[in-house]
């Protein structure tokens, strides 16, 4: 027993071979301006109108050339998706470049103002190397302030 699904198949490849091998209708199309002066088209011009006549583009003449059409549109889709998915990629990968710059110019502004607020101060850090604490002086500070104030020019933040 023949399933439903194969019966659809088999009445669309019927119906396509049958419509394949009719020819295709030429219509005439024609242009005129109505009594108004608007632009009418139409396929039979009214009498005593000065109607022109347009060329309609011709259609394919073969299920290969229909084939070649269907081909060529899909190579435009595919591109058209791969343009969409590199231009996405871009904008997500330039928006989590400013979201990188934005916290990376907030530490340094967070990192000047400390170095702004310690002046004056005797302030301790770790040497790793001594395994002992070092005081920062004020010349260490300023030193450090400046390559601060030097990173986020560098760095463009605004």
């Amino acid at each position: 027993m023949i399933s439903g699904r194969s019966k659809r198949f088999f009445l669309s490849l019927i119906l396509f071979f049958a419509f394949a091998a009719i020819p295709t209708a030429e219509a005439q199309v024609y242009k005129w301006k109505d009594k108004n002066g608007k632009i009418v088209f139409g396929d039979v011009p009214p009498e005593g109108a000065s109607a022109e006549k347009i060329g309609l583009p011709d259609l394919p003449s073969s299920a290969q050339d229909v084939s070649r059409e269907s081909t060529r549109w899909q190579d435009q889709e595919y591109m058209f998706q791969q343009r969409r998915l590199h231009r996405e990629k871009e904008e997500t990968k330039a928006a989590q470049n400013e979201a990188n710059k934005k916290k990376f110019c907030a530490s340094l502004r967070d990192r000047q103002k400390y170095l702004q607020t310690i002046r004056g101060r005797r302030v301790a850090r770790w040497n790793q190397e001594k395994g002992d604490y070092d005081f920062l002086t004020d010349e260490d500070r300023a030193a450090m302030e400046d390559r601060t104030r030097e990173a986020i020019d560098r760095s463009a933040c605004d």
